[in-house]
């Protein structure tokens, strides 16, 4: 832990040392938060080369592609959630048979 302390979070030994608990972890916080920061820039970036790349490719070739199909992030996983439709009474009948009574 004092190596990541040091290296990572860029605290000196004795800093460290005189942390508490709750304070050491809200420099993991700051970490994890810098992190992700970077990995959304860094992917920011790729999508702009693959936008980039994407256009390139379609004006010099017949057959088309989506700049999906040329490099995956990790935010064109994102599928369109389906509206759940409500059950009407009658079908909660069929489907639990006569477990239920008229109330």
């Amino acid at each position: 832990m004092v190596a990541f302390a040091v290296t990572e979070c860029g605290l000196s030994v004795d800093e460290f040392m005189n942390l508490s608990w709750f304070e050491w972890s809200l420099e993991l916080i700051k970490v994890k938060n810098r992190y992700k920061k970077e990995f959304e820039n860094w992917e920011w970036d790729w999508a702009r080369t693959r936008s980039l790349w994407h256009i390139l490719i379609n004006s010099n070739s017949k057959q088309k592609y989506k700049p999906e199909d040329l490099i995956k992030l990790s935010f064109d996983k994102k599928e369109k959630k389906k509206k759940e439709e409500r059950l009407k009474p009658k079908q909660v009948k069929e489907l639990f048979g006569g477990k239920f009574q008229d109330g």
